[in-house]
């Protein structure tokens, strides 16, 4: 009976450990891609399955989602530059671009008047594991 006590515990300890990570790390790349908006019109969620019909299974039931939102089920995986932005803009941008764990590509659109080759460059080598397309 005991062990039973003890077993149940432990992994309501591992559930709610898991629980509360994955919260923390939603919650970050939320704030992440508001922060990153103003230079990103799109942020593109990955991990998203195709159906049959041609549409977009979700993971779980959409009211869980409405509760826990969509950061708390995907992972933002590719960004598109798409707005006007600066060199200044992406040193404002790099911490919070870091705070992307699934971040893999960055599409670069044209609108970049304020920004030179050097600091792409500097954001490329500060995400050394992004690919960056144009």
């Amino acid at each position: 009976m005991l062990k039973n006590i003890i077993l149940a515990q432990a992994t309501i300890c591992l559930v709610t450990t898991w629980f509360a990570y994955s919260m923390r790390v939603a919650e970050q790349q939320r704030v992440a891609c508001e922060a990153i908006k103003p230079i990103s019109g799109i942020q593109l969620y990955g991990d998203y399955e195709a159906d049959p019909d041609g549409g977009e299974c979700m993971p779980g039931p959409e009211w869980l989602h409405d509760i826990l939102g969509e950061d708390f089920f995907y992972r933002v995986d590719r960004i598109v530059l798409d707005e006007p932005f600066s060199d200044a803009d992406i040193e404002r941008s790099l911490p919070r671009l870091r705070a992307l764990p699934g971040l893999k590509e960055i599409i670069i659109g044209n609108h970049r008047p304020g920004v030179s080759d050097s600091g792409i460059e500097h954001l490329r080598k500060a995400l050394p594991h992004v690919k960056f397309l144009p």
